[in-house]
């Protein structure tokens, strides 16, 4: 199956020199970046390092609820049946990938990791393997670290692809042309090609809480005992210090804080570390928190923040789709749609790609029934699908959409009203009337009056103004 493909990246190997490829420069990427806060902090020991950063519980919290509500979102092939509506369809050339991405990753993995990998580096490199027609029968999410885009000075795109023994595609290190990678990238503050997480606005403020959580676990592992200060009468000299230092910590702090301690000779003990309510830590956490929050676009009442005052969990949804969620679904479809090849019109056909976000509602029962509702009750949507989005099935007479009789165009109404006649009386006619009551002069019992008898022009007039509309 990939005899083409590496026929291909075989000859890119031997004119890669004559193509004279430049690699984009990556020490701008957000990990270059804030690997070193200031100049000097590495020999410090002040870096800021990728595994440190993803163990803040807030940063953890946004990408793990990112890729997780677009991974249980189902996606779907679709055409364009007119009009711009788009419905479900199956093609053999498309709908396997789509289905099954690669031997080893179901759908909703596959588009997990393509937007952790996204949401992490700020670029997801995906691999595409084809049959002997050229078609895409493979896709496989690289590790964006061993990637790196190259450009020729005709403007050409490849990609330098380094050993993925995961994939099995790479021997060696290979150029590749950029028809068979697919680039999703995002916040391209620096080059085109190269996206940038939002991690490079997060990434001080995670190390700030991380500071705050070791900070707090030295405190409660010295059983919550502030340090401080230990003053001896007299002169002592360095090794009767060190060694009253160590006795004293050995006897009063760890496991044997709180015990009582006897001090004899005039010394005395004072504590000089700022406990916790004085050096704000719970305020500082909170802001490190929501400013990471904010970086990633996520409402931080949906991350361990408090709820939002004056709105409600459906306008928090409904923001968080907005501002998070759409950019990147959005991105994924173009991206995947130009990938596999169903972007263009085929045998007259629009196919596109579309996620299915009435998913991410499944939850919400409420406010899903209630929308459900308000489509099939204003006529936008049968009665069978609306049971369609619940997983009900057909049932006689839901196929068309359904409206109240009682409604006319204004039109139809001011047609109506501009007649000199009344609707339903001839001129010179005396108005029909009624039956008396019963109690009234009328005979208890009587069958009750036929409007539709007793008015039979008037239902006609109007429902013929209402056609001829």
């Amino acid at each position: 199956m990939l005899i083409g493909i590496r026929r291909q990246a075989i000859a890119l190997l031997t004119k890669a020199a004559t193509l004279g490829l430049a690699a984009i420069d990556q020490t701008r990427g957000w990990w270059r970046i804030i690997g070193e806060p200031f100049t000097g902090a590495w020999q410090r020991n002040l870096e800021i390092r990728l595994p440190d950063i993803l163990a803040h519980p807030t940063v953890f919290a946004c990408i793990t609820l990112i890729a997780g509500d677009i991974a249980k979102m189902r996606y779907e092939l679709v055409r364009d049946a007119g009009n711009d509506v788009w419905v479900p369809v199956e093609n053999p050339a498309f709908s396997p990938v789509i289905r099954r991405p690669n031997a080893w990753q179901t759908r909703e993995q596959f588009a997990r990791q393509w937007i952790i990998s996204k949401l992490i580096s700020g670029n997801t490199y995906v691999f595409k393997t084809r049959d002997q027609r050229g078609v895409v029968t493979g896709t496989h999410v690289l590790d964006p670290y061993r990637v790196r885009p190259l450009v020729s000075p005709d403007g050409s795109v490849f990609y330098e692809l380094h050993v993925d023994n995961l994939a099995q595609q790479f021997k060696e290190i290979v150029p590749v042309p950029a028809s068979e990678i697919m680039h999703d990238h995002f916040n391209e503050l620096f080059h085109p090609l190269l996206g940038i997480s939002p991690l490079y606005a997060a990434g001080i403020p995670a190390m700030l809480g991380l500071k705050i959580l070791t900070s707090s676990t030295h405190f409660f592992g010295n059983g919550s005992t502030p340090g401080g200060i230990l003053y001896v009468p007299g002169t002592l000299n360095q090794d009767k210090a060190d060694e009253l230092k160590r006795r004293w910590e050995a006897a009063f702090t760890g496991a044997n804080a709180g015990r009582t301690a006897v001090i004899p000779d005039g010394m005395k003990f004072e504590v000089v570390t700022q406990p916790a309510d004085k050096s704000q830590l719970s305020e500082q956490w909170n802001a490190a928190s929501q400013a990471i929050a904010i970086a990633f676009h996520v409402p931080w009442s949906m991350v361990g923040g408090p709820p939002s005052p004056y709105s409600n969990p459906q306008a928090n949804s409904v923001d968080y789709l907005a501002r998070c969620l759409q950019p990147l679904l959005v991105s994924y479809e173009s991206v995947y749609e130009d990938g596999i090849g169903i972007d263009e019109r085929i045998a007259g056909v629009q196919y596109g790609l579309q996620f299915r976000v009435p998913d991410l509602l499944l939850m919400d029962t409420l406010t899903m029934t209630q929308v459900l509702k308000d489509q099939v009750g204003s006529g936008l949507l049968s009665p069978d699908e609306g049971r369609a989005q619940l997983n009900y099935g057909k049932v006689t007479g839901g196929g068309s959409p359904y409206l109240q009789q009682q409604n006319f165009s204004l039109e139809a109404l001011a047609r109506r009203d501009a007649e000199s006649t009344p609707p339903g009386l001839t001129s010179g006619a005396a108005p029909p009337t009624l039956p008396p009551a019963a109690g009234a002069g009328g005979t208890a019992g009587e069958d009750p009056v036929d409007l539709a008898a007793t008015f039979p022009a008037l239902f006609t007039k109007a429902y013929e103004a209402e056609a001829s509309v």
